[in-house]
């Protein structure tokens, strides 16, 4: 692949930065610029007051036309010398709090332009090997990857190019599903028409999705890196620990795929990784359909998460079952056993985000049954620490199609007024024999009900039962485009 495309093709997130004239109240997240003052405290410390939900590292403003690229941190560092590759760990912790990291260009002061459109498209390539997903010799922030960029544009040499730095960057915008992208604003003011086309939606945002799938049931599925080079899945879940709590040895079961007992799922750690390089989220699921798990006490709930962590997630241990790479977090499918301590379990879990291997955020999903409150999940998911409720609408006919759309909205709706609920899937079987009852044609979902849980800010995609069956259905080949 030449160089071109691969730049056209970031993963990345672009924010537009613009000085309002007016404002209007509405309840939100703060942002916060950061780089410009030595006073101000390090990268790490600012995320760690818990108040900022973005934070911009201002700024790159030298850049363009020839120009060897400069970025000024004022007082905190000297990157011409190699001095601020430091800040690349406290990036991560950053991101490890769910905090979003953009790197801000131009600002008030500083020298940039662009001659041409191909200067354009070589200065988005430059920002994507040395601060995004690339790889660079000398990457001046070192080796974290960036949440994505901010145009802070105020006093170009040129108002010429921005729109095709934007396009450059964002391309791979119409072609794939695998970004959490922030949508893009555009408000012109002054005559300072520095980007010109972008998408504005007023009050209503079309929200955009992902799929959710599971994975590990069958062994005609295929294998892990398949799974994830068909670009269709937003997360996967490795299903299931099926055995654990109570003074069991925990079991992984990965049916036809490897035996973990004997090490022979210790390769699938490439593969995860291969999947997380393509900015999929892999978790491993717990519980499922068939099993023994439950909790005796608090304590045994404590020593599960801690199993969890050092075998699965950031920690060590001499014996790892899908080998080194640290999975991105737990999926809760649990449907069988007590109903005690699986909050305690969510909060001990909660409490290794940002240690560990690269301080990572150690993610946290549910697939609750969708009459509510369910049995086993209702408890854990008030402690409002789960980052994604996939919601099964199947097997349970008061909630699920039926013919009609009618109580499969319902019970979405009222899921989604949760307040404890922040993003909420849509669950559903990939083909009819994946499920006893509940099965939604690919049509209906697109042309019925999609279009009306897309309005709730809280639509997260759709999760699907399971990859074999997807693969038997050709379901999200269908759909993909539409969620």
């Amino acid at each position: 692949m030449s160089k071109e495309l691969h730049c056209i093709s970031l993963l990345t997130t672009i924010s537009f930065f613009f000085l309002l004239l007016s404002t209007k109240s509405h309840a939100g997240s703060i942002s916060i610029y950061w780089g410009q003052n030595g006073f101000e405290g390090t990268l790490n410390q600012t995320c760690a007051t818990g108040r900022y939900k973005f934070v911009n590292v201002a700024f790159l403003n030298v850049f363009g036309s020839g120009q060897t690229p400069s970025l000024n941190l004022a007082g905190h560092c000297n990157p011409s010398t190699g001095g601020c590759t430091g800040v690349g760990p406290e990036v991560e912790y950053c991101q490890s709090l769910g905090i979003k990291v953009m790197l801000s260009l131009g600002g008030a002061i500083g020298n940039y332009g662009f001659s041409s459109k191909k200067d354009a498209m070589d200065f988005a390539c430059y920002l994507w090997d040395n601060f995004l997903g690339g790889t660079s010799s000398f990457r001046p922030l070192g080796n974290a990857v960036f949440d994505g960029i901010d145009f802070a544009i105020y006093q170009s040499k040129s108002t010429l190019y921005w729109d095709d730095l934007a396009r450059y960057i964002a391309r791979h915008i119409m072609y794939t599903t695998k970004l959490h992208l922030l949508p893009l604003f555009l408000i012109t003011l002054l005559g300072l028409s520095y980007v010109t086309q972008a998408r504005y939606y007023g009050n209503h945002r079309p929200n955009h999705g992902g799929i959710a799938i599971y994975w590990g049931q069958n062994g005609f599925e295929g294998r892990l890196n398949e799974t994830c080079a068909t670009g269709r899945y937003k997360y996967v879940n490795l299903a299931f620990l099926n055995i654990f709590g109570g003074g069991q040895v925990p079991s992984l079961n990965l049916a036809g795929h490897c035996d973990p007992a004997s090490g022979g799922c210790v390769g699938l750690s490439s593969e995860v990784e291969f999947c997380q390089a393509r900015g999929i989220k892999v978790l491993l699921s717990l519980g499922g359909g068939v099993g023994n798990y439950s909790f005796s006490s608090k304590n045994d709930a404590k020593g599960f998460a801690k199993y969890l962590w050092n075998n699965f997630l950031g920690g060590h241990s001499k014996s790892r079952p899908l080998g080194k790479a640290p999975l991105d977090g737990i999926d809760f499918d649990i449907e069988s056993g007590s109903t005690l301590y699986w909050d305690n379990l969510a909060r001990f879990l909660n409490r290794y985000n940002g240690y560990g291997r690269g301080k990572k955020k150690v993610y946290l999903s549910a697939a609750p049954q969708c009459p509510f409150p369910d049995k086993y999940l209702g408890t854990p998911l008030k402690t409002g620490l789960f980052d994604y409720v996939w919601v099964q609408f199947y097997n349970n006919p008061p909630c699920q199609y039926n013919g009609s759309t009618t109580n499969l909205i319902d019970s979405w709706n009222f899921w989604s007024s949760q307040s404890y609920i922040t993003t909420l899937f849509m669950g559903l079987p990939a083909a009819n024999q994946a499920a006893g009852s509940g099965f939604l044609p690919p049509g209906v979902l697109t042309s019925q009900v999609l279009p009306l849980i897309k309005k709730s800010p809280k639509y997260g995609g759709v999760m699907f039962w399971s990859k074999y069956w997807d693969d038997q259905s050709g379901y999200t080949k269908q759909i993909v485009k539409d969620v």
